[in-house]
């Protein structure tokens, strides 16, 4: 969330021609790493789950 906010500000400032583009694209990066780490972050957690679920005996469902 904090990159998507920051985002946002260098995007406002590119327009009124205050950050370089070079500084709107490092930023546009830096949003879509932190999108790419939360949903691997997510899908690990699920993986890891499911695979607490099955050693538990509790059956294995996707």
């Amino acid at each position: 969330q904090a990159f998507e906010q920051a985002f946002r500000y260098a995007e406002q400032r590119f327009s009124l021609g205050v950050v370089s583009s070079i500084e709107y694209n490092e930023a546009r990066t830096n949003l879509a790493q932190a999108r790419a780490e939360a949903l691997q972050a997510k899908y690990k957690y699920i993986y890891k789950l499911k695979i607490l679920e099955f050693y538990s005996g509790d059956g294995f469902s996707l």
